[in-house]
C-alpha cells in the first residue's frame, strides 16, 4: 500500500512544479504588454512581476512606461491597471509632448497624465524652465509647484531667476507666483507678494519676462515690457528700463504689417540722463511698401534731440 501511495503521489508532485515554474514564466520578466480599450501601454524592467488579482504590476531596474505620447524612466514603479495609476521612483523622467519632467517619485494617471512629483524640475517646448518640491499637473497645460523657482536661463545655474512659494504655470498662456523673490547672480533684487507673466511664445497680451545685464556705459540694467498684441497685422510695446548709470528709460515700438509687402515701425524712447543731467529723446520711424507694378516705395524718419 504504502509503495502504490507512493507511486501515485509522484505524477501529482511533477504537475505541481511544472504549474510553479510556469506561473514564474508568465509573471516574471524583462516586458509585459497591457491593453486597454483607449490606448496599448508597455512596461519593460529588469524584472516584472504581476498579481492577476489585484491587477497591480510591480518593475524594477531600468523601468520604461510607454503609452502613446508619454515615456516615463524610473528605477522602479508600481502599476495599477483598474484605476490605471501609475507609482515611479528613482531617477524618474516623464516625458510629454509639451515639457520633460525629472523627478524623485511621479504619481501619475496614465491615461489622463494628471498627477503629482516629488523633488521636480522640468523644461517646456517653449524654453521655460522650471523646478519644485511638489508639482501637480492638474490640466492638460496647467502645473501648481510648490516652494519652486522659475527662469527661462537654459544654463545649468541660470543668471535670473524667481523664486517663489506657490507657482501656477498655464503654458501657452500664464505663470502667476505667489511670494515671489528675484534673484540675479544669486543676489536677491526685488520681492514682491504676486507676479504674473506671459508664458508662452505665440504673440500674446502682457507682461514679458525681464531681462538683465551689465555694461561699462548703461552699468546694471533691468530692461522691462509690456507687450499689446492689438491685431494680427499689429502689436505695441511699451518699455520701463532701469540703468544704475544712466537712470530710468521710458518707450515705445509700434510695428504693424497690413499686407505681406506693406509693413512698417514706429519707435519712441525718452530718459533723463543723470550722468549727462540732460533730456535725451529720439523717434524713429520707417515705412515699406511694394506694388503689384514692380514700384517699391520706402519712407523713413528719425529725429533725437
Amino acid at each position: 500500500m504504502k509503495d502504490f501511495l507512493r507511486t501515485k503521489r509522484k505524477p501529482v508532485c511533477v504537475y505541481l512544479r511544472r504549474l510553479f515554474w510556469l506561473i514564474i514564466f508568465f509573471t516574471a520578466g524583462p516586458a509585459v504588454t497591457a491593453q486597454s480599450e483607449d490606448e496599448p501601454l508597455s512596461i519593460s524592467a529588469d524584472y516584472i512581476s504581476r498579481n492577476n488579482k489585484t491587477g497591480e504590476t510591480t518593475a524594477n531596474g531600468n523601468v520604461i512606461i510607454k503609452q502613446k505620447d508619454i515615456i516615463i524612466y524610473g528605477d522602479k514603479a508600481t502599476l495599477n491597471e483598474t484605476d490605471r495609476t501609475s507609482n515611479v521612483a528613482g531617477n524618474v523622467k516623464l516625458i510629454l509632448p509639451d515639457v520633460e519632467i525629472e523627478a524623485s517619485r511621479i504619481n501619475l494617471n496614465i491615461d489622463t497624465n494628471f498627477g503629482s512629483m516629488e523633488d521636480a524640475s522640468g523644461r517646456t517646448a517653449d524654453g521655460f524652465v522650471f523646478t519644485g518640491r511638489k508639482i501637480q499637473k492638474v490640466t492638460k497645460d496647467r502645473y501648481l509647484i510648490w516652494d519652486g523657482t522659475f527662469t527661462t536661463c537654459q544654463e545649468d545655474e541660470p543668471d535670473w531667476i524667481f523664486k517663489s512659494g506657490f507657482t501656477s504655470l498655464d503654458i501657452d498662456n500664464m505663470v502667476w507666483l505667489r511670494d515671489v523673490s528675484f534673484y540675479f547672480f544669486d543676489l536677491p533684487l526685488a520681492y514682491a507678494p504676486l507676479w504674473g507673466a506671459p508664458a508662452a511664445t505665440k504673440r500674446t497680451t502682457g507682461l514679458l519676462g525681464p531681462t538683465f545685464g551689465v555694461s561699462s556705459v548703461n552699468g546694471t540694467y533691468i530692461n522691462n515690457t509690456f507687450f499689446w498684441a492689438k491685431s494680427d497685422s499689429e502689436d505695441v510695446s511699451y518699455y520701463f528700463d532701469y540703468m544704475d548709470l544712466r537712470g530710468f528709460r521710458h518707450g515705445l515700438e509700434y510695428r504693424y504689417a497690413f499686407a505681406e509687402k506693406t509693413r512698417g515701425q514706429l519707435n519712441y524712447n525718452y530718459i533723463y540722463d543723470q550722468r549727462l543731467e540732460e533730456n535725451l529723446w529720439n523717434v524713429k520711424y520707417h515705412h515699406r511698401q511694394k506694388f503689384k507694378n514692380g514700384a517699391d516705395s520706402r519712407a523713413r524718419f528719425d529725429y533725437e534731440s
